[in-house]
């Protein structure tokens, strides 16, 4: 398979307008350009019938080659994620020495004011990413291409392959998206929504608790005195496990702004 890249036809119409085009000229007559739209990143259009090679890419070889070349696990060889010995350890450790006290943890830390914990997480990562970019710099992502940034947020959340991923961390962790969006503006209203699922048209079986059936989120408004004519219908994920309405109102806030 031979990495190509062509320029499009003379005349297409289903171009998008207004858009800057950079193709490569590795095979002639060919079909495959990357478009560089006036707003947003770039993306590949490729209408060749023959199969794809991706005309950006820099590595050489087969998937299997290029997989070969691949920095996993922090780099470090030792740190293998399928060795039962350190999943066994840090199993004890995560439960005879963080279990009970973690509950503790998570609760006092959300007890603390949205701006305040804002300014703490960001805090940290001012002091850590400048550390990690001059003591580790790229060597722990899974491609030294990728940004400093990513190799950093690797470093640190890597070690969740190890530490049992239990239902009440996906919570506490997905809970936390709003401490990396600052607010623009307070809200004037939060209206709480919720949803009872245990009707039989949703939901049969035996829950543990009612509240493990209430679909819940909230319906924002920044100014109840001028009302919006357009709403953003947002719905995030957790695979019905974790996040909630609360984490993410700084997130939709800041698409909705962008969108507007």
């Amino acid at each position: 398979m031979t990495p190509r890249a062509e320029s499009p036809p003379a005349s297409s119409s289903n171009d998008p307008g207004n858009t800057d085009k950079t193709t490569s000229n590795q095979e002639e007559n060919a079909n495959t350009v990357v478009i560089h739209p006036p707003v947003g990143p770039p993306y590949v259009k490729c209408s060749s019938q023959t199969s794809f090679v991706n005309p950006i890419l820099t590595e050489k070889g087969s998937p299997t080659e290029v997989n070969s070349k691949l920095n996993l696990n922090l780099g470090v060889k030792l740190l293998n994620p399928e060795n039962k010995m350190i999943r066994a350890i840090l199993q004890f450790i995560s439960t005879f020495f963080v279990s009970w006290w973690e509950d503790h943890a998570f609760r006092a830390w959300n007890q603390v004011p949205l701006v305040v914990r804002q300014k703490i997480t960001w805090w940290a990562w001012t002091v850590y990413f400048p550390l990690h970019k001059f003591l580790l710099k790229n060597k722990t992502g899974i491609h030294p291409s990728a940004s400093y940034q990513y190799h950093a947020l690797t470093s640190v959340m890597w070690w969740g392959r190890l530490f049992p991923v239990t239902v009440k961390r996906m919570r506490f962790s997905l809970s936390q998206l709003d401490v990396w969006h600052m607010r623009q503006a307070p809200y004037t209203s939060i209206y709480p929504i919720s949803h009872d699922m245990t009707s039989p048209y949703y939901y049969k079986g035996s829950p543990k608790s009612k509240d493990e059936m209430m679909v819940t989120g909230y319906f924002v408004q920044k100014d109840v005195n001028v009302p919006s004519d357009k709403v953003v219908f947002w719905l995030y994920g957790g695979a019905y496990l974790a996040g909630d309405a609360k984490g993410n109102t700084t997130i939709a806030e800041k698409v909705a702004k962008e969108i507007n």
